[in-house]
């Protein structure tokens, strides 16, 4: 289940930031996700941007299933 929490946005900053609830399954099937999706990786920026997101949603992964 996902539950959506406060909508914020720093000020100088165009990015909007969202908290979000999501259960053990579903952080498994983003990971899963993010893990399996290649996009652009002849572009350097996106593929540095993907692997920081990549290294985000397994932290949050890693605190949901210790080993």
């Amino acid at each position: 289940m996902l539950y959506i929490g406060e909508i914020t946005k720093k000020a100088g900053d165009k990015e909007k930031y969202i908290t979000l609830t999501i259960s053990n399954s579903d952080i498994k099937k983003i990971k899963s996700s993010i893990e399996a999706y290649k996009g652009d990786a002849d572009d350097s920026r996106y593929a540095i941007a993907m692997e920081s997101l990549r290294d985000g949603i397994h932290q949050a992964w890693r605190q949901l299933n210790p080993s």
